[in-house]
């Protein structure tokens, strides 16, 4: 999870939570590495790239002998700030020697559970995937184009996928309306985010404009 935190005149409060695809793991690791070369006695906190990066590579290590052809990294071809996000991440992986490519949905098909990218253009398939890594928003794995792939990116892969469909539900701005009936504690996470309501809850039932 990566939460967005804002100063506010009662202090540094909480906006809003990114689970489902949560980035900035360059800026969290490479900035402060830079900044404590400024101040002598200053360290960074620690670097989530690199250790994402090795976390993956144990995953990828040889099963029975046979290492998988690789990492898939997905991203929804478009967004240039998502691409960055797996460009860097592929970087990382590639300098542990893990063959890695960035990809979107259409190019992956899974054949048993198990993701396989797909070959050129002629429908061949590469081995097996060691594990694939879903920098594509659930919500947008919908649209028709995937639905060969869009279930096995949220759950039903036999191929390691992270981040997990459910991944989603926390990543919601509702999701604080239904802490109490979930029977969740989160003290934290309530003592930094501002009360949520939910807009039928107010005065004129809330919001108008097709919101």
């Amino acid at each position: 999870m990566r939460f967005d935190f804002h100063p506010t005149p009662t202090g540094w409060r909480i906006s809003e939570v990114n689970s489902d695809v949560p980035g900035g793991f360059s800026e969290a690791s490479e900035f402060p590495s830079l900044m404590a070369e400024r101040y002598p006695g200053y360290a960074p906190a620690g670097a989530p790239g690199p250790e994402l990066a090795n976390a993956l590579a144990r995953t990828s290590e040889p099963t029975c002998g046979r290492r998988a052809w690789g990492a898939a990294l997905v991203w929804a071809a478009g967004f240039m700030e998502d691409l960055q996000v797996v460009s860097y991440l592929a970087g990382l992986l590639r300098r542990r020697g893990i063959e890695t490519c960035v990809i979107n949905p259409t190019h992956l098909r899974f054949d048993g559970g198990k993701g396989h990218l797909l070959a050129g253009g002629a429908g061949g398939v590469c081995p097996p995937l060691s594990f694939i890594v879903r920098f594509h928003q659930a919500e947008w794995l919908s649209r028709r184009r995937y639905n060969g792939v869009a279930s096995y990116l949220l759950g039903d892969s036999e191929t390691p996928v992270i981040n997990p469909g459910y991944a989603m539900l926390s990543e919601s701005k509702r999701f604080p309306l239904v802490w109490d009936d979930l029977h969740l504690e989160m003290r934290t996470w309530r003592q930094l985010l501002p009360e949520t309501r939910d807009p039928r809850e107010l005065p004129g039932g809330g919001m108008t404009g097709g919101y």
